[in-house]
């Protein structure tokens, strides 16, 4: 049964995903390493590093929360079922 957990919760557990990742690159992989994003508001598509996406998800931005929302809603146990529900 998946776990209820607010929007702020799930920038939290995608911000710990992002700045463990950006541990384990170099200073250069952190400017390197591109994610695509999307402002929902504008539509404007646009690349970030993940030094630029954590301060999106930092700042809770249209952006930063999307991808969280997003990164949240792809995470799945063994049987393929969501691990967490936003509520």
């Amino acid at each position: 049964m998946p776990t209820e957990i607010t929007q702020d919760q799930a920038a939290k557990l995608y911000l710990s995903q992002l700045q463990s990742e950006s541990a384990k690159l170099g200073p250069n992989g952190r400017i390197i390493k591109r994610y695509f994003a999307r402002d929902p508001n504008t539509g404007i598509e646009s690349f970030l590093s993940i030094v630029d996406l954590i301060t999106q998800v930092q700042n809770r931005t249209a952006i930063g929360m999307n991808k969280a929302i997003e990164y949240t809603q792809q995470l799945k146990n063994g049987k393929g079922e969501p691990l967490y529900i936003i509520v």
